[in-house]
């Protein structure tokens, strides 16, 4: 669904109202389902009759004047168990890496769970899957900090994009770090429950962090008077320093997804100033 998705609004979009996204033309082909109409070539399909009398459509083809190499980041800790998360990341992955594929991107991933795992230069229509092997091994596992990636991502050079998909789960310090990579851009995609940032209760509740195994216990309104405090710090870091979304669930991950796709495309773009 999410490839789907993505293929249409990367070929709807980038060639006419997103600028500086470096599409030109390149060749023709036969017309497929998923092509969007807009790039056919009448005037050459009009010639190209076929036996039985029908018109074979021509589409124009595009490719990007300069591909870029991205590194994307996929948090895989025990804080993205939570409910249906590590699903919703797993969707907003696969929708930037089709709309890399389609933009002919080049991807380093770097997963992190109880270690960091890097797989250099993929194709970006391999990352999706790569991914699932991790899911399927076993659950989300681990507490590495964002921190972590700075490193890889220094080795990677500058000026090269740095795409992050996590949670709120972690420290404020590690955000505006990997935030203020020195001439990197940076884009965030925080994947939440709502049940994790707002509960409507007088009770006391005792949380437990899977990740450094610590728990506490409070008064509901109180504990989440913090988080919510916390979620807003992150978002004043995030918004000021890169592309940044968060969002609650597979549900909101599905209807936003041309924001997704947009807010890669920006990324990108600043790359390639």
């Amino acid at each position: 669904m999410a490839r789907e998705k993505a293929s249409s609004l990367v070929w709807g979009t980038a060639p006419s109202r997103i600028k500086g996204l470096g599409l030109e033309y390149e060749d023709f082909r036969d017309y497929r389902f998923e092509d969007d109409y807009r790039f056919i070539d009448w005037k050459l399909s009009a010639r190209m009759i076929k036996p039985n009398g029908e018109m074979r459509l021509i589409v124009k083809e595009y490719r990007s004047e300069k591909k870029l190499h991205i590194l994307l980041v996929f948090d895989y800790t025990l804080s993205v168990k939570f409910k249906e998360k590590f699903l919703t990341a797993l969707y907003v992955l696969t929708l930037i890496c089709e709309a890399a594929r389609r933009l002919d991107d080049e991807i380093t991933l770097v997963v992190l769970s109880d270690r960091i795992s890097v797989y250099p230069r993929l194709d970006s229509w391999r990352i999706p899957y790569v991914v699932l092997k991790h899911i399927c091994r076993a659950p989300p596992r681990g507490s590495l900090s964002l921190s972590s990636v700075v490193e890889v991502a220094e080795k990677l050079g500058r000026r090269k994009p740095v795409v992050v998909i996590t949670d709120y789960a972690n420290r404020l310090e590690d955000y505006s770090k990997l935030a203020s990579l020195p001439y990197s851009p940076t884009a965030f995609y925080l994947v939440y429950s709502l049940g994790e940032v707002k509960l409507s209760s007088s009770a006391s509740i005792r949380l437990i962090d899977p990740e450094l195994g610590v728990s506490a216990e409070d008064k509901v309104s109180r504990v989440y008077g913090k988080i919510g405090a916390h979620v807003l710090a992150v978002k004043g870091v995030l918004k000021t320093r890169s592309v940044f979304m968060d969002l609650m669930g597979l549900r909101d991950a599905e209807h936003r997804a041309h924001e997704v796709v947009f807010n890669y495309c920006a990324i990108r773009e600043r790359g390639l100033r």
